[in-house]
């Protein structure tokens, strides 16, 4: 009995092509009629719902089709339905119809509420689509589907609540507060300054907050997490609000005049986005071909939210809708386009899991919303729920982009390829104001701006107009100009390379480097207008277009010839005067804080820098008080001098010296700072009574053959360094001092005679040297640095502190005589280095070219009133104070295999010898391996002795070096360890060179030799041992004089920087900091140390009171277990172990520390945490091994193992070490079948083998960081380590890199059981011939296979595996979660596969091999379950699919 009927539209489905009309009135829902009567039409796709009495209701669905009903399906009759449009006017039909149309309304009601005519809509389209055999059973599936994604819908909307409910902040400094303000001695911000110049100021505002809830511990965070560097100036402050700037005003106010120099305090900002206002001139047109593009970027916050790195989830989706649906004003013009949400993002409904494809297409033009990975950005919050409510809006010309909720709410960016600076500003102005009156009319949210301060952004460095405008010309003549930074700072600009977008080397075919193409933009933004920002850009880019017209067309722009100046002169441009404020431009005076032309009237603090001159000044603060005020006679202060020792802390293993001269007359001037490093560094000189003599006497030089087979010396060089006295150093000259020096350099070495005819080359891009502007070309730069002969520009931050780049390349070069015996560079860290060097072991020869060249270039240049600087008391003065005295440094390149084995011994016998020995791995174009042992044996000492004297100290240690490596050879076993007989040895060679050259043994007292004997006994000694040790033409007789012990103190030939083999922890020592012996008795403070030992310590202090004096049977200390812990703080993000065990029973006797630490990274599994190593095997039998081989590539499994019986490699001796090695050698060679290999010392490795490890990620290197390399992990590198590799490359092992064995096995595919057992049983056939020579493997039942890290105790075992996962890897925030779920570890392959990740198991205690092997394949099968879901396009709920213990 029917009581009503609905007719529901569904508006979405398209009409049926050719629909001429629907059914009549009388049709109702069986639509098989044709035209009908004049009742009402029906619309295609439309829903009939009749309701009956009993209450069940009836659904018909219409899809018109010409003339016809729904194929396939038997529709009711059109009398046995009643439509709405047949009720007649009878009162008694009215009062039904009222019933009915009641009865509609709750219908349509319930049905909109439940989406029901979209899920009819869908289902119909599907059903159109597929045209199943079965419609019903499709139909039945579809209303499943629907339901599993309802819920799926509602997991996510769970999700959302769950983080609008968390909204954590990143871990460090809490955002409510602290009560005291960490130390901000070392944190090199802006903010930093402030808070240290008002120490209450912290207090006054922390507590404090704004309207919206933002405290001023948020909008310092970063300030507080974040040191930084001291040569790159940040502000160190967020606005967390647009109220912060207000709230919090007494922080950000000398901020924002820090960085806002030119706007003055009771000034106002003024807005002006009147594009026509602008130049008419088009860039593109009137730029001579110069101008490629243009760009407008500018930033806006909305009124009334918190800003992205403050703000909850819902506050970021709020932000994002309203500025998504915002766009729609732009449509329907030039700027309509379409707003995506970034892939994963599920926060706007408009378009869930956000764009896939257009991703690609973005980050090939450079235009991709990158995750930020800046720690100052992400310790601000810009990293929070990402990529949740973060999209971009897309123009369909491409011409503009806006980004959503980046570090602001807003970010247009406006580009254009044709040089119209005007039209894109119009576009962006247009842009700016549609969007902000829709959002006005949304939510009443207008931009966020203050009368004072301008448009509020939530970096204060971006106040005012927010916006940065860019002009990308193309310069290739005057880009090779230094002048080109003046020209463009004179007139308000900055400048850099511009380098090429994404994509562009597979467009083009060439590689993504920095072209001569220039980016020019404008540096105030606060203060100036936006239209007066653009036009000032706008006639800076069409003057530099001009100059590069004039100077490509050869009409100059460089003024001046030969001893000219070379100024290059803008037209109507500025220029910047050369004089004493020029330093103000020379260090970038908007990053580095200190100097370089007055000290501070307070001594700064240096209780963390580690310099040599900071050392003293911190020890002496006199000397700084009574030298801060002086100068030089040419200008230099001691703030120039000691710059970089002060803006570069340097770290406490690595001493640096902290100074440079700025000119000849520091050395007097700053006597008393200069004389007590320079004691440090040479203590020769110190011990000859502070005087040095000179010696550049060629013929007083041995003759001696320092190689008889001449086999093993390739080649010699000696080179001196020089400066003028007249001028300043290259690190504190001026522009043109520097070029006079180059100047008067260039007409010296041209006039050195024939024999030395060559030809000056200045470097490319400058154009001081007047025959050749714009340097030399890039063929001869080529062939030049193949001979190792360019310089090249200074990048290390304590040289670029010092000075040394100022001007690059400008007034520098180098020359080359014609037979390139001789050669010299030009204003690099001196004036002058001058080189010669020989094939061959002839370095007597090539001392002697080196002091004709010399005599003849300094007569030269005191014919013309120049002079090099030179002092009675320290010689030759070069700007570094290494280079002192001789300033010449000595280079023998020798093959020294055996020797290179043997490094440990080397290295002691070179510091008996008093030289150095750096190994080379390069010389120009030749390329040597680590197995080939070339070094470059140098000089150690400078200052204190003559040149002749170091070169006959050179000649005789070669000798020493290279009789021992042939004795070696020949399998005569050398005691390295007796050093009578090694000082008799080279004090016997020393002697024969003495003679040879002419001087009594019984003079070498002015070398500043000591008798390393006892007085006659020691000379009688070396008498005897020359007949028997030495070759026969060494052997002589009569009194001889040992060599000096090395000096404590090495000088490398540059103070600023460290050799990679001089790191410490790689020796036999101990690294400095901790000690690793006994511990202090008071526990060092562990306040910001970021490890499970700070933390277990911290909580409870009692236990370093208990276990501090505490060793093992083998003599482990405590203090060795915890040295690496108190030597490094670590990260706040990273936490690390921060212990290590030095044998099997550091577990036991330190169990109070092991077993805390433990627990607190498992838990209270922890405590039932049993290990059987006979069950656990017997269990693999029942697994299930099963891992999906469509995705999983590879397979690897490690397992580390150490000998119970010595001691692990942190606290290992070298005997133990190689015990080791020879132990575990023996049972890896007994291996047989497909685990028979060969063993590759690390030491032996041929370059072949060196690559084969190399490519397949088989190679263990030398640690760097420094917990590791202070665990004592590193020490004695590279001695008695190498690698096993199976011949079917299946198989292998390390031998002692961080324990004493790592075994691995690799298998191609997914056979994961092949893999596993081909370990296992290796393992097996080891502890069985371990046990036969009476050692075995270290265990216990509580801890399992004992390593030296505590954190891979357990099982030992690691399972990796690399899979194909190219969709759920992409969605970064939800895989590491998902991954952390299932105990596992992901991280991205590399190598140019972005969709390969590496996966490896994080669970290896608190289980047994086959619980790892269980959850491990779980684990990864999930992972490729997902991924396969994903890709057939359904919807995934993660939270579902962790583990409830998770």
């Amino acid at each position: 009995q029917k009581v009503g009927c609905v007719q529901v539209c569904l508006d979405d489905l398209a009409p049926v092509e050719g629909d001429n009309g629907g059914s009549g009135g009388g049709g109702g829902c069986g639509g098989g009629g044709g035209g009908g009567g004049g009742g009402q039409q029906d619309r295609e796709g439309s829903v009939d719902v009749l309701l009956t009495s009993g209450g069940s209701m009836k659904v018909d669905l219409r899809v018109a089709a010409l003339g016809g009903a729904f194929p396939g399906h038997a529709v009711a009759e059109p009398s046995e339905l009643v439509s709405l449009g047949d009720v007649t006017e009878d009162p008694s039909v009215a009062e039904k119809k009222t019933l009915r149309h009641n009865l509609a309304l709750k219908a349509k009601s319930y049905l909109e509420g439940h989406d029901v005519p979209k899920l009819m809509q869908g289902m119909v389209h599907a059903l159109l689509e597929a045209k199943p055999e079965d419609p019903l059973l499709f139909m039945m599936s579809f209303l499943q589907a629907a339901r599993d994604r309802d819920q799926v819908a509602s997991a996510k909307r769970h999700e959302i609540d769950r983080m609008t409910a968390a909204d954590d902040e990143p871990p460090g400094f809490a955002v409510d507060g602290m009560d005291l303000l960490p130390d901000l001695s070392e944190h090199h911000s802006k903010m930093a300054e402030v808070l240290r110049g008002d120490p209450d100021l912290y207090g006054r505002l922390s507590g404090c907050r704004t309207a919206l809830g933002v405290t001023f511990a948020k909008c310092i965070k970063s300030c507080v997490d974040c040191p930084g560097h001291a040569l790159v100036r940040v502000p160190g402050i967020f606005a967390g609000d647009a109220s912060s700037y207000e709230v919090f005003s007494e922080a950000f106010e000398p901020v924002i005049q820090a960085w806002h120099k030119d706007f003055l305090a009771g000034f106002v900002h003024a807005t002006d986005l009147e594009a026509w206002k602008l130049p008419i001139t088009d860039l593109g047109a009137a730029g001579n071909g110069c101008v490629q593009s243009v760009c407008i970027c500018a930033s806006r916050n909305l009124q009334g939210l918190r800003f992205p790195g403050a703000c909850s989830f819902e506050e970021r989706r709020s932000a994002e809708t309203l500025i998504a649906e915002a766009t729609t004003a732009l449509q329907g013009g030039r700027l309509e386009g379409a707003y995506l949400p970034l892939r994963g993002s599920d926060s706007w409904s408009g378009r869930p899991g956000g764009m896939i494809a257009a991703e690609a297409a973005l980050r090939e033009r450079g235009a991709a919303f990158e995750e930020p990975d800046a720690p100052a950005l992400v310790s601000a919050g810009f990293a929070r729920h990402w990529p949740h409510g973060r999209g971009l809006f897309e123009s369909s010309s491409g011409g503009l982009l806006i980004r959503v909720n980046d570090s602001d709410h807003v970010q247009f960016t406006v580009q254009r390829a044709d040089g119209n600076l005007k039209e894109a500003f119009e576009a962006f102005a247009e842009a700016e104001r549609l969007l902000e009156g829709a959002l006005r009319q949304r939510g009443g949210h207008g931009y966020a701006r203050d009368g004072r301060l301008g448009f509020l952004s939530a970096c204060p460095s971006r106040l005012g107009t927010a916006l940065t405008a860019t002009v990308v010309l193309r310069l290739p003549c005057l880009g090779k100009s230094p002048e080109l930074q003046n020209i463009c700072k004179a007139n308000g600009m900055n400048v850099r390379r511009h380098f090429p977008q994404a994509g562009h080397a597979e467009k083009t075919g060439r590689p993504a480097t920095a072209t001569d193409a220039w980016e020019l933009c404008c540096v105030g933004r606060l203060g100036t207008s936006e239209v007066e920002q653009v036009s000032a850009l706008h006639r800076a880019a069409l003057a530099l277009a001009e100059l590069e017209a004039q100077l490509s067309a050869g009409e100059g722009g460089v003024e001046g010839e030969g001893e000219g100046d070379g100024e290059v002169a803008v037209p109507g441009a500025q220029q910047l005067p050369a004089t004493a404020e020029e330093h103000e431009e020379l260090w970038e005076d908007d990053r580095v804080e200190f100097g370089p032309d007055a000290c501070p009237e307070e001594l700064p603090d240096f209780s963390a820098h580690h310099s040599l001159a900071c050392k003293v000044l911190r020890d002496k603060p006199e000397i700084y008080h009574s030298l801060k005020g002086e100068t030089t006679p040419l200008g230099v202060s001691l703030a120039g001098c000691v710059k970089t020792g002060v803006d570069n802390p340097g770290h406490p293993y690595i001493e640096t010296v902290g100074m440079v001269a700025g000119d000849a007359y520091c050395y007097d001037v700053f006597r008393d700072l200069f004389d007590e490093v320079i004691a440090a560094l040479h203590p020769k000189w110190g011990a000859s009574g502070g005087r040095h003599v000179n010696d550049l006497s060629g013929e007083r030089v041995a003759q001696t053959r320092m190689d008889a087979s001449g086999e093993h010396i390739k080649g010699v060089r000696v080179r001196a360094a020089r400066n003028f006295k007249a001028l300043r150093m290259p690190a504190l000259c001026s522009r043109e001092e520097r070029m006079e020096a180059e100047r008067l350099l260039t007409r010296g070495l041209m006039r050195l005679g024939d024999d030395f005819r060559g030809l000056y080359c200045p470097l490319r891009g400058s154009s001081s040297y007047a025959p050749r502007p714009g340097g030399m070309s890039l063929e001869e730069e080529a062939r030049l640095a193949v001979e190792d002969r360019v310089p090249e520009e200074p990048d290390s931050e304590m040289l670029t502190s010092a000075g040394y780049a100022r001007h690059w390349p400008e007034a520098r070069g180098c020359f080359a005589a014609e037979d390139r015996r001789l050669s010299a560079t030009v204003n690099v860290e001196d004036h002058l280095l001058l080189e010669v060097a020989l094939p061959g072991q002839d370095l007597a020869g090539a001392f002697d070219v080196l002091c004709r060249a010399l005599g003849r270039l300094e007569a030269e240049l005191l014919a013309s009133g120049h002079g090099f600087a030179h002092s009675e008391r320290l010689g030759y003065l070069g700007s570094s104070l290494t280079n002192l005295g001789s300033c010449l440094t000595l280079g023998v390149t020798v093959a020294l295999p055996k020797l290179a084995a043997r490094k440990h011994d080397m290295d002691a016998l070179c510091g008996r010898l008093g030289v150095q020995a750096n190994l080379l791995l390069s010389r120009g174009h030749q390329k040597f391996t680590f197995a080939q042992g070339v070094f470059e044996l140098t000089n150690v000492d400078r200052l204190g002795s003559t040149e002749v004297d170091q070169v006959n100290l050179v000649i005789a240690s070669c000798r020493v070096l290279v009789d021992i490596e042939e004795r070696l050879a020949s399998g005569v076993a050398v005691d390295f360890g007796r050093e009578p007989e090694a000082s008799a040895r080279v004090a016997a060679v020393n002697g024969v060179v003495l003679r040879e050259a002419g001087l009594h043994a019984e003079a070498s007292l002015g070398l500043g030799l000591q008798h390393a004997g006892s007085g006659a006994a020691s000379a009688a000694g070396a008498s005897s041992l020359a007949a028997t040790l030495l070759p026969p033409e060494l052997a002589v007789q009569g009194s001889v004089t040992p060599l000096p012990t090395m000096a404590t103190k090495a000088s490398s030939e540059n103070d600023l920087g460290i050799s990679e083999f001089d790191r410490p922890g790689l020796d036999a020592d101990e690294v400095i900091g901790f000690p690793a012996d006994v511990c202090p008795e008071d526990m060092p403070s562990l306040e910001g140390y970021h490890s499970l030992l700070a933390d277990v310590l911290r909580a409870n202090p009692s236990i370093y009171s208990e276990l501090r004096r505490k060793r093992t049977v083998k003599g482990v200390s405590f203090a060795k277990c915890v040295k690496a812990g108190f030597d490094s703080c670590g990260h706040p993000m990273i936490k690390t172990v921060g212990m290590s065990a030095g044998d099997a029973e550091s577990y036991d006797v330190f169990s109070p520390l092991f077993e805390a630490a433990l627990h607190a990274a498992h838990g209270d599994s922890f405590t039932k945490a049993l290990h059987d190593r006979g069950e656990e095997r017997a269990r693999l039998k029942d697994l299930s091994w099963e891992l999906p081989a469509s995705h999983v590539l590879s397979l690897r499994i490690r397992a580390r193992r150490n000998l119970a019986g010595l001691r692990f490699p942190p606290a290992i001796s070298a005997d133990e070490r190689m015990e080791a090695e020879q132990l575990l050698l023996r049972g890896l060679q007994e291996l047989t079948g497909e685990l028979e290999g060969e063993y590759i010392p690390l030491l032996g490795m041929c370059a072949e083998e060196e690559h084969l490890l190399e490519g397949a990620d088989l190679l263990f290197y030398a640690p760097d960081a420094v917990p590791t390399l202070s665990s004592g992990v590193g020490r004695d590198w590279p001695h008695s380590r190498g690698v096993f590799l199976s011949r079917t490359k299946k198989f292998g092992a390390w031998l002692n890199e961080e324990d004493h064995l790592c075994l691995w096995s690799m298998e191609a595919g997914a056979d994961l059981r092949a893999a596993l057992y081909r370990l296992l049983g290796a393992e097996d056939a080891l502890r069985a011939a371990l046990q036969q020579e009476g050692h075995s493997f270290a265990w216990s039942p509580h801890f399992g296979n004992l390593t030296s890290c505590p954190g891979s105790v357990g099982t030992g075992l690691r399972f990796e595996a690399r899979t194909r996962l190219p969709l759920l890897g992409a969605r970064s925030t939800e895989f590491r979660k998902l991954c952390r779920g299932l105990h596992l570890q992901p991280k991205n392959a590399g190598l140019g596969q972005p969709d390969v990740w590496e996966v490896w198991s994080s669970r290896r205690f608190t289980c047994s091999i086959a619980e790892q092997v269980q959850s491990f394949t779980a684990g990864l099968s999930t992972l490729v379950d997902v991924e396969s879901r994903l890709t057939r396009g359904e919807a995934v709920d993660f939270e579902a699919l962790l583990p409830s213990s998770s």
